[in-house]
């Protein structure tokens, strides 16, 4: 297992990811977009001030890169001291032994500190390897809600949607409310890569993508109702591209090619600000048969890297509790748009009274933790990319794609628990 792992993970540029070996440097990685990082670097700068023996230093990378760089630079014997990355993450992470159990690290006054949504921010993890359970990771952000952003100048929807979204269905939004405009190339796009869309319309059925015992659910009742939903619609007129990813998707809706696209809530303001009309809607049921969807819910959180010293180990966590006060965690998500996870910023009235926050809490608490085994990882792989070649290949039956994508899953896994 480790070494699959390892051979998936093994990066161009290894040795740039080696940090500081001095005992009084903390260093952090993290994935943040300028604005972010810009912020966090100055939150930063003040714990600095207080601790000036110390240095601190805040480097970010892709997404990609820090899986690819993370687990090979502790297990070379260096790395962040700090890494910020996802919940979805750790359980893979906690196999290769490159996070440090944090339990004895944070006093039991900041642990209880965090709200218990869908997510549990500070729940203890079990370590598949070695069967013991720690606490790996503090999430202060939950981050990967997407919801259907939609053109004000080509939809018309009653005012009340976004607060009774039962009375909707993709199918309804593109029979009803659908302005039939000649410059409209597709009604809907969203980015095919991202396999969390489609467990929210798996999920709408009933259907699960793994089991207690992270075996795949990709070929059942609900996988295939799910499929046939989707198939009926495009063959009654829902126009979607063959092909779509985030530029993509971006570049219709923004150039009004598409009134719809699914994406994130941190995209509103960049649309209003090319001049569009926004409004906002959960992701509704895919058809008439689908219920509302249950979507997955993931975050974003502190990890500690465990060839630290000692003295730096308790530095890093007074870093971490210091970027988790209600202050800075209110200053992240005016900028994120991420929803905090520290129960005095999300009770805090600027996060309540705000309609984007209130849309996104309302659609979390009707979701589930996104699971964070690398069965659940290869699972959501094969997702995105069966459904995609099934919108590609209308000659694919329902039934025969979901066996196929089930077949596909199980054989990734047996390779990695070789």
């Amino acid at each position: 297992m480790v070494r699959f792992l390892l051979n998936l993970l093994l990066p161009a540029f290894f040795f740039l990811s080696c940090s500081s070996r001095s005992d009084h440097t903390i260093t952090i990685w993290a994935h943040f977009d300028p604005p972010e990082k810009k912020l966090v670097q100055k939150q930063i700068n003040q714990f600095a001030a207080e601790n000036p023996d110390w240095d601190f230093k805040l480097m970010t990378f892709s997404a990609q890169e820090i899986k690819t760089l993370y687990p090979l630079a502790v297990i070379g014997g260096s790395g962040p001291s700090i890494l910020y990355g996802s919940t979805t993450e750790t359980g893979q992470l906690s196999e290769l032994n490159v996070l440090e159990p944090l339990e004895t690290l944070f006093d039991s006054t900041f642990l209880a500190g965090f709200t218990n949504l869908s997510l549990n921010p500070v729940e203890p993890l079990k370590n598949q390897t070695t069967g013991q359970i720690h606490l790996y990771q503090v999430t202060d952000q939950i981050v990967n809600q997407v919801f259907i952003l939609y053109n004000k100048e080509l939809i018309s929807m009653p005012e009340d949607s976004a607060n009774h979204p039962k009375r909707f269905s993709i199918s309804y939004f593109n029979e009803i409310y659908l302005s039939k405009s000649d410059s409209i190339d597709y009604d809907l796009v969203w980015d095919y890569n991202n396999p969390i869309v489609y467990y929210h319309f798996l999920s709408g059925f009933g259907g699960q993508l793994i089991d207690q015992y992270n075996q795949p659910q990709l070929d059942s009742p609900a996988a295939v109702a799910m499929l046939s939903s989707l198939r009926e619609l495009t063959e009654k007129g829902l126009n979607l591209p063959l092909e779509s990813n985030n530029e993509q998707a971006r570049l219709l809706f923004r150039h009004q090619k598409a009134p719809m696209l699914i994406d994130g809530l941190f995209k509103v303001k960049e649309f209003e600000n090319a001049g569009l009309k926004i409004g906002i809607a959960r992701i509704p049921a895919l058809g008439s048969r689908s219920g509302m969807p249950k979507p997955f819910v993931s975050g974003n959180g502190y990890s500690i890297n465990p060839v630290l010293s000692a003295t730096q180990k308790k530095m890093a966590s007074k870093l971490i509790t210091y970027l988790c006060t209600k202050k800075n965690q209110l200053e992240r998500v005016r900028i994120s748009f991420n929803l905090p996870l520290r129960t005095d910023a999300l009770t805090d009235s600027s996060v309540q009274n705000n309609q984007l926050f209130k849309n996104l809490l309302s659609q979390v608490l009707d979701g589930t933790p996104q699971p964070s085994t690398p069965e659940s990882k290869l699972t959501l792989q094969v997702l995105s990319s069966g459904y995609q070649e099934f919108l590609k290949d209308r000659t694919l039956s329902p039934e025969k794609a979901a066996r196929e994508m089930q077949t596909e899953a199980l054989n990734q896994i047996r390779n990695i628990r070789k």
